[in-house]
């Protein structure tokens, strides 16, 4: 998993968001958010003057390019499944 997140590159340039990103980054180096992690993103998000709906686009990206970068890196497979 570390290098699935190591490998994702960051989904926007926007300043504040890529600050938060940042912050994302060192918090995932465990691959775990704490209680204590959670209170200190939302806070960081806040003083950035990120709102929640951004966040959830950002979460969704940052998902989207580590699944991407997993399948880049041979990680993990596609699977088609037809119904």
């Amino acid at each position: 998993m570390a290098r699935i997140v190591a490998g994702a590159r960051y989904p926007t340039s926007d300043g504040a968001l890529l600050e938060y990103l940042n912050v994302l980054d060192w918090v995932l180096d465990d691959l775990v958010i704490t209680q204590t992690e959670r209170k200190h993103m939302a806070a960081v998000a806040s003083d950035l003057g990120i709102d929640p709906r951004q966040l959830d686009v950002v979460y969704r990206e940052v998902v989207d390019a580590a699944c991407g970068w997993a399948v880049y890196g041979g990680v993990v497979s596609v699977m088609v499944v037809s119904m």
